[in-house]
């Protein structure tokens, strides 16, 4: 008996997962299946496949916060550390492979969000450098500590939202 995670595309599951008294949706299905599923590659192979499925999910990313911003996706599926906890302890009780997937799709959206041009991230740095460059000046020293203001509200502010989601999930 093995733990096997399978991640869907959420089209593939709109008929099946849909709440009827919800707008929310299971992104993650996971099921336990007596068949054992091992893909072997080489490590050139394996890097590959890694960097393929790593692609993936950052359009995927990318496409449903697209949508949550034109309002096509409802942004009540933000979550917070009381949803990535409540998953992982589901995962872990689905298994190791579940877990390790669960951290591996984490770790890739904590990635991609911290390069988002906002200052205090790392994208945010990034984007200084390049209007220094653009500029062939530093950035003025009160624009720069304005704009970490600005982000660490805009921060705040997202954190807060996705907390609140998750306790209202909790509470409806």
């Amino acid at each position: 008996h093995s733990d096997v995670l399978m991640v869907r595309p959420l089209a593939d599951f709109n008929s099946g997962l849909k709440s009827p008294e919800s707008d929310t949706y299971n992104v993650l299905y996971v099921a336990n299946t007596d068949a054992e599923i091992m893909i072997k590659h080489g490590p050139l192979s394996a890097v590959f496949n890694a960097m393929h499925e790593t692609a993936n999910i950052t359009v995927s990313t990318l496409s449903a916060l697209g949508q949550m911003v034109s309002g096509t996706r409802s942004a009540n599926e933000l979550g917070g550390i009381i949803r990535i906890g409540a998953m992982a302890g589901d995962m872990a009780k689905a298994g190791f492979i579940a877990l390790v997937t669960f951290t591996a799709l984490l770790s890739i959206n904590l990635g991609l969000i911290n390069l988002f041009p906002i200052p205090l991230l790392d994208g945010g740095h990034l984007t200084f450098y390049a209007l220094e460059v653009l500029r062939g000046s530093p950035i003025p020293e009160n624009v720069q500590e304005y704009a970490f203001r600005l982000g660490l509200a805009l921060l705040v502010g997202i954190m807060l939202f996705a907390n609140i989601n998750d306790i209202m999930q909790l509470i409806l």
